[in-house]
């Protein structure tokens, strides 16, 4: 679904670009600059369930079923988010996007991100994941004057265990995930800082045939995460100079970092057109960030909604369970 990455935080509105200051020089350049980059890197491909029928063939001899190795289309979004978890500030963006879904052998992209594939088997998956976040502007918010926050990348080794086993439509799994953080800048040059890790654990659920009609799908997500203190202070750390009335300083640890619950929806339309609904909720409370003067509230909530479209999809056809053998 429109993914938890946050990636669809990339155009403020339609009306005028969005500027981010390096916080090294101070300079202020195009957000759509350095995020076209950071499309690239990331893939821009994590758009949720199945977006149409993926042309699904089941071989009449072995019951097998297959889609196709991958799949081209275009995607038209709107959403609203906190600016950073803990904000009481919320944004509202548009998304017009190309996406890509590939089920290759040894790499992939579709609903659960970017993502290298190690091993596989009916129950276990070994798998490298990339995840994106969003930059947040520090205008006219609890991070005023503290400069802005320059979108971060995610990657790290995750382990999918689907202990009911796999099944073509539909799949359940608790996946365990450590992934290491850098921010990204790009005034002049691309600019890389490790910021930290994190590690989340998620249970995750998806049908893409609801009662046995392919034209519904819908899934859940519950997560819990953790980081170390150099990944909270990123977000949360208040410094001396940055002491405000009504903001004192600050220094996170490490630990626990927040639960969230999402769910989407998806109807398709017909082979090619499909309307997809998402909401996300993130609680805060027992954060061990939580004191920090910049968590305004211990709940955010994502809502975003989508169509989309399928342009081309490919003749070869992979396994509907493991994808490419």
């Amino acid at each position: 679904m429109i993914h938890k990455a946050h990636i669809d935080d990339m155009i403020k509105d339609t009306q005028r670009v969005k500027t981010v200051r390096d916080p090294d020089n101070g300079n202020r350049y195009p957000a759509a600059l350095w995020w076209s980059l950071l499309v690239i890197i990331i893939g821009m491909v994590a758009i949720g369930p199945n977006p149409a029928y993926s042309e699904e063939i089941t071989d009449p001899e072995t019951q097998s079923s297959t889609k196709p190795l991958w799949e081209l289309g275009l995607f038209g979004g709107i959403t609203r988010l906190p600016l950073y978890l803990g904000s009481s500030t919320h944004r509202t963006y548009a998304l017009p996007l190309p996406y890509l879904i590939y089920r290759g052998k040894l790499f992939q992209s579709d609903r659960e991100g970017v993502r290298g594939i190690f091993s596989r088997s009916e129950y276990l998956e070994t798998t490298l994941s990339f995840f994106g976040n969003p930059p947040a502007s520090e205008d006219g918010t609890a991070r005023e004057g503290m400069g802005d926050l320059d979108p971060i990348i995610e990657a790290g080794p995750a382990l999918k265990w689907y202990f009911l086993g796999r099944r073509p439509n539909q799949y359940l799994y608790l996946q365990p995930a450590l992934r290491w953080v850098t921010s990204v800048g790009l005034p002049d040059n691309v600019k890389f800082r490790y910021r930290g890790w994190r590690f989340l654990v998620n249970l995750i659920y998806q049908n893409d045939a609801v009662w046995g009609n392919d034209q519904w799908g819908m899934g859940w997500n519950l997560g819990i995460n953790s980081a170390n203190h150099q990944y909270n202070g990123y977000f949360y750390d208040v410094a001396e100079e940055d002491v405000l009335p009504g903001r004192p300083a600050f220094e996170a640890e490490g630990g626990y970092g927040g639960m969230m619950l999402s769910g989407n929806v998806i109807y398709r339309l017909n082979r090619s057109v499909s309307f997809a609904a998402y909401g996300r909720w993130d609680g805060l409370a027992g954060a061990i960030y939580r004191d920090s003067p910049l968590v305004e509230q211990d709940n955010n909530f994502t809502v975003a909604a989508a169509l989309i479209w399928t342009v081309a999809t490919s003749k070869k056809q992979v396994d509907a369970r493991y994808q490419e053998k």
